[in-house]
């Protein structure tokens, strides 16, 4: 569809205005085609279109109706120069149809500042077939075409609505963040009613259509880097790439999640991508154990998608269970070192006594005491303002002691490794019973 020009319109190309009759309007012909600046096929059709009763009422719905012919010079010039400050008192004090042409006229325009676009939206709501009838009516009086009925303004008014549709899509689409734009729009437009919310549902779908390209190549783009995820779970360029092209998503797609979110709907295309990149979710953490990466591609879900209303708290309770796992496959990294030394001390008690009989449970010393007393230091200070793990570390020395007492009959290797660990900085009181325990008073040296 050819972009809505009111500098093409037939009255303009004539130099008549919508009061002026069949004679007017053939002196006008000839004076434009002695000047021989248009085209005389433009100019023959210009007439045609203005003496045709159909024709006519296109013309005259999409010019300025119920403009003096004066002031409408003036606009014309103000149109032909960008000359913001005119248009918008124009644009503040016109008739709905004559505001929404000049705003559908400068939407693909560029030069202006005026936030054209939202004049268009606004002016949705004043058109009213009746008034449009009775000014349309008003000037042909004057000028001696036959007046209209009602019944034929309607459809009339519904292709000129098309028309204003087909602009405000192009000015979106030719924006440089097509999506933002629109969204822009969708938050503005959406708590209307009426003709305002009808025109945004029909340029959301002429938009969901312009936008469905871009996105079926994003969704390809999604389903390699998950090929490539499943193939290796520690791919951090497909990772990366899911984040990112659920960005893009996000920038074409909202306008449309908006719109159906109104409705308390979640959008098919967006859902549709959120089920399979769930279940990519739960493959890495139930399978796989890869929990970070799980975590990250839901947190990336619940930023593209909190429109969709039955997402939310799924996404939500996904994201708090990653969390949790991650937070546990962490703590687990950190003890693997202590648990390691703990095994290899079990394995050879005997030379864990020789070591700890050369004082090499302690900074610095080597031998397998010296190990798990370096294992031990850093863990417990790792841990040591975790509520939930605080403890863990002196309880895994206070069951290796408690093994060589009773198990192993080494007490005295015991007792030594116990005086090391009570004398640690921030020593932790879950020792306290085995000094009881042992029969050992509280203060007593060792």
């Amino acid at each position: 569809m050819a972009a809505f020009d009111l500098l093409e319109s037939p009255f303009l190309l004539l130099g008549v205005s919508t009061r002026d009759g069949e004679e007017a309007i053939a002196e006008a012909l000839e004076n434009r085609l002695a000047e021989g600046e248009i085209d005389e096929e433009d100019l023959l059709r210009a007439q045609q279109t203005l003496m045709a009763p159909k024709s006519r009422l296109q013309a005259e719905m999409g010019w300025l109706i119920g403009m003096a012919p004066s002031r409408v010079k003036g606009v014309v010039a103000a149109l032909e120069g960008n000359d913001d400050e005119v248009i918008e008192q124009v644009l503040s004090d016109s008739n709905a149809v004559a505001c929404a042409n000049i705003a559908a006229f400068l939407s693909a325009a560029s030069g202006t500042k005026i936030n054209v676009l939202h004049q268009l939206f606004g002016a949705q709501a004043e058109i009213e077939p009746d008034y449009v009838t009775e000014t349309i009516n008003a000037d042909r009086r004057i000028s001696g075409f036959p007046e209209i009925a009602r019944g034929l303004v309607e459809p009339t008014l519904d292709a000129l609505k098309e028309q204003h549709c087909q602009a405000a899509l192009a000015a979106i689409t030719g924006s440089p963040h097509p999506g933002k734009r629109m969204t822009s729009l969708v938050e503005a437009f959406l708590p209307a009613k009426g003709p305002v919310r009808d025109f945004l549902e029909m340029v959301g779908e002429r938009y969901d259509r312009w936008s469905g390209p871009m996105l079926r190549r994003i969704e390809d783009e999604i389903g390699v880097a998950t090929e490539r995820l499943r193939k290796n779970t520690g791919d951090g360029v497909a990772l990366r790439l899911i984040e990112t092209k659920l960005d893009e998503w996000d920038e074409y797609s909202q306008p449309r999640q908006l719109i159906y979110d109104a409705k308390g709907l979640d959008e098919p295309r967006s859902k549709a991508i959120y089920e399979k990149l769930r279940v990519l979710t739960l493959w890495l953490a139930n399978e796989n154990q890869c929990f970070k990466q799980a975590l990250t591609i839901s947190k990336a879900l619940l930023k593209t998608f909190p429109e969709l209303p039955t997402v939310l708290d799924q996404a939500s309770e996904d994201i708090e269970t990653l969390e949790h796992l991650v937070h546990e496959a962490e703590q687990i990294e950190i003890f693997e070192p202590l648990i390691a030394i703990l095994e290899n001390v079990n394995n050879d008690v005997f030379a864990f006594a020789q070591s700890v009989d050369r004082a090499d449970f302690a900074p610095a010393r080597n031998g397998i005491a010296g190990q798990l007393y370096q294992a031990f230091a850093e863990v417990a200070k790792h841990v040591q303002d975790d509520p939930e793990h605080a403890d863990l570390p002196w309880l895994m020395i206070r069951q290796l002691l408690i093994d060589l007492h009773n198990e192993q009959k080494e007490t005295r290797v015991a007792l030594k490794v116990l005086r090391v660990v009570i004398s640690h900085s921030g020593a932790n009181t879950t020792l306290g019973g085995l000094r009881l325990t042992w029969g050992i008073p509280k203060g007593a040296k060792l």
